[in-house]
C-alpha cells in the first residue's frame, strides 16, 4: 500500500530532513512540478522550486491567519505540518 501512495501520479509527495533539503520526491510530484528526483533529492528544500512570490504570499497569509510573522521561505511551506496542523494546499 505504501509503494502504490508513493509511486502514484495523482498526489505529490516531498519529504524533507529537519535542515528541509528534500528526501523524498515521487512521481506525483516530479509530475506537478516539472522536476525529476534526481534534479532534488539532497540537493535543495522545496522553496526553490517554488515561484518565490507565491512563497511570499503564502507566507503573508499564514502570519494573518495564524497570528505570528512567517518568514518566506522553506518556513511558510511547512510551518502548520511542523506544528501538526493539517494544511492542504492547491
Amino acid at each position: 500500500m505504501q509503494n502504490a501512495i508513493l509511486t502514484s501520479a495523482t498526489f505529490s509527495i516531498i519529504a524533507t530532513d529537519e535542515k528541509g533539503i528534500i528526501q523524498l520526491f515521487n512521481v506525483g510530484a516530479e509530475r506537478n512540478a516539472g522536476y525529476s528526483a534526481v534534479e532534488v533529492v539532497n540537493k535543495i528544500n522545496p522553496s526553490d522550486i517554488h515561484d518565490p512570490q507565491e512563497v511570499i504570499v503564502r507566507a503573508k497569509e499564514l502570519s494573518a491567519e495564524l497570528g505570528t510573522q512567517i518568514t518566506p521561505g522553506f518556513e511558510a511551506l511547512v510551518f502548520k505540518a511542523s506544528r501538526g496542523i493539517e494544511d492542504i494546499t492547491s
